[in-house]
């Protein structure tokens, strides 16, 4: 039965989607089969991106069949990506804090002992995770699933559905303008700038049926790197609140030097947030 609809596939919808959605599942089973066997962070890092790209094709299905998605079995492959969340973030913050020392003409030390105890903890936690689970247990029968949503569907009702959601990610963007306060707001147009340019990378940027391809990709790989940008100094400044609610940075020598860390993160969050404003709002989104 699968291989019939697979068969329709090849004639009745962009094949190239899925074949990428494929090619992502293959790629999170032979990464977390290394990190598995072995931790690796390239490999981790390999597979978050892979989620990542899965999660953008969860996201355009429902367009197209709106009972995709009630009943995947989501909920073991969202949990290896936050618990592998904790370890980047961990390390994204390491590096952070080294262009700050630079930046400040100052050290911290104590903060980056501290986030270097975080990631350690993380890697334990996943590993251990991850020692109890196969690839099958993310991955089976996500691939046949795709398949047999998009067995009745054209190539351009596909494209039709891209296109819905570039057009949700320039509502979001327009109503961005009118409320710059609430991170939870810029947060959703990070994940569906993140899962648009996933999408619309599948198609030929020449394809005549989604005009200004090139474009609208080279616009959200932009903002992708100037969001990403922010959302990493977010995290940081979360991650630096609760360094300083600890009992032992009350009795820290020099503590003050931490609020101006702090203010200085907060400060280049808010130019951040501005420059993917003016660039989303330059490029008509």
């Amino acid at each position: 039965m699968i291989a019939i609809f697979t068969l329709r596939i090849n004639y009745r919808m962009n094949q190239r989607l899925y074949d990428y959605f494929r090619k992502q599942a293959e790629t999170f089973n032979a990464n977390f089969r290394k990190v598995r066997e072995n931790y690796n962070t390239d490999a981790v890092h390999d597979m978050r991106v892979a989620i990542k790209r899965i999660r953008a094709v969860f996201r355009l299905l429902p367009i197209l069949d709106p009972a995709f998605g009630e009943d995947l079995p989501v909920e073991a492959i969202n949990r290896i990506f936050k618990l592998s969340g904790k370890i980047r973030d961990a390390q994204v913050q390491q590096s952070l804090m080294q262009k700050m020392e630079d930046l400040l003409g100052t050290g911290f030390g104590e903060y980056y002992a501290y986030l270097k105890t975080t990631e350690a903890a993380a890697i334990k936690k996943f590993g251990r995770y991850a020692s109890e689970h196969r690839p099958e247990d993310f991955t089976a029968d996500l691939t046949d699933r795709v398949a047999l949503t998009l067995a009745p569907f054209t190539g351009q009702q596909v494209r039709n559905a891209v296109t819905t959601l570039t057009e949700r990610l320039k509502e979001l963007a327009k109503k961005l303008k009118t409320d710059q306060e609430h991170d939870e707001q810029m947060h959703e147009i990070r994940r569906l700038l993140k899962q648009c340019n996933y999408l619309l990378s599948v198609f030929r940027r020449n394809d005549p049926q989604l005009p200004g391809l090139s474009r609208i990709l080279e616009t959200l790989e932009k903002a992708n790197n100037t969001l990403g940008e922010w959302h990493d100094l977010v995290v940081g400044m979360e991650m630096l609140d609760r360094y300083m609610q600890k009992k032992t940075f009350a009795r820290l020598n020099g503590s003050e030097r931490y609020h101006l860390l702090r203010e200085a993160m907060n400060q280049r969050r808010h130019l951040l947030h501005t420059e993917a404003i003016a660039m989303m709002e330059e490029a008509g989104f």
